[in-house]
């Protein structure tokens, strides 16, 4: 012996199919929540990671070497050196003090 359904009431299925539907949208987005926590905290840990592997460069101070020209995000470039940059001046005008016959 068994059951046989001849009929469905139309209400009685809306219901039915509403609630499955109402579920499946909030474990949708209990989903949805779950991934983007997850995406955030994985971002912030391979954020702390490289700060952990490649500490932030050395600026090097102009005034200490002036042949070094930094660009933000750029690597260092090198300029044209010149004599006004150097020691040398004070070196020469050392020099010509000490041979002067003065």
């Amino acid at each position: 012996m068994g059951w046989v359904v001849k009929s469905w009431r139309i209400d009685a299925l809306t219901e039915l199919v509403g609630a499955a539907t109402v579920r499946e949208l909030a474990d949708a987005v209990a989903y949805l929540a779950a991934l983007e926590a997850f995406g955030v905290q994985t971002r912030d840990q391979v954020a702390a990671q490289r700060r952990l592997l490649c500490p932030p460069r050395l600026v090097v101070p102009e005034a200490r070497n002036p042949a070094v020209v930094r660009v933000a995000g750029r690597p260092a470039r090198r300029r044209r050196a010149t004599l006004h940059d150097s020691p040398l001046p004070e070196l020469f005008a050392a020099a010509a003090q000490r041979a002067s016959p003065v």
